[in-house]
């Protein structure tokens, strides 16, 4: 690949469009499904939630989020127009159910009222948010009293190998990480941080050794 391809591989990892956004998207649901299943299973999801993902893609795991329990309502927001689009087309059915709700949003202000959401979580979205700490806020605000929030995502350490992560990736480890927990709104949840280890086939057809975290926050107010 050259250099150019590595830039359109990039525009399209933060935000897919068109087309080929469609294509990105699909080998993003493979290669990201087992980190997207540890953050769904991280949420212990139960009876009645309702459950906002940040950052859905094609959505095309949102039928074994909601297999998991009876009554969950699936909450989808995207900042891909495309991708939005996508995702009811995949999952038009749980709409029809009134099961899954998308929405297509700027990337910061989040369109729920306070404390709606028993459950969040987000995948591979955190290198793309523009005020991190403004954005855990909008997390925190509609995260309900015991709500959970699960933020998965790979390592700086892991990321600084691939070619095509450049310009609009920030990267995170867990130092950098907790940082900006202490600095937001949810510095008064307790953190657990699992680190896992995967065999993947990247973006430029490698296989390599994915480090990842998954973050877990639940929240203790009564």
């Amino acid at each position: 690949m050259t250099r150019e391809d590595f830039s359109v591989l990039e525009t399209q990892l933060s935000c897919p469009i068109g087309e080929l956004g469609k294509t990105v998207a699909k080998q993003m649901d493979i290669s990201n499904r087992s980190m997207t299943l540890s953050a769904i299973q991280a949420l212990n999801i139960a009876n009645n939630n309702k459950v906002l993902e940040v950052g859905h893609g094609n959505a095309g795991h949102a039928a074994s989020l909601l297999s998991q329990s009876k009554y969950i309502k699936y909450y989808g927001i995207e900042i891909s127009e495309t991708m939005f689009k996508e995702a009811q087309i995949v999952n038009i059915e749980h709409i029809n159910n009134g099961q899954a709700f998308f929405s297509h949003y700027n990337g910061k202000k989040l369109p729920f009222q306070d404390n709606f959401f028993d459950s969040i979580f987000t995948v591979n979205t955190i290198y793309f948010w523009e005020n991190p700490i403004a954005f855990l806020n909008e997390l925190k605000r509609v995260l309900r009293p015991k709500g959970t929030l699960v933020i998965c995502f790979a390592t700086k350490e892991f990321m600084e190998q691939l070619p095509f992560v450049k310009d609009k990736f920030t990267l995170y480890n867990e130092r950098i990480f907790l940082n900006l927990i202490e600095n937001s709104s949810l510095n008064t949840l307790p953190v657990a941080l699992e680190s896992s280890t995967e065999e993947v086939k990247s973006k430029t057809d490698n296989w390599v050794q994915r480090e990842y975290i998954t973050a877990i926050l639940k929240s203790n107010k009564l």
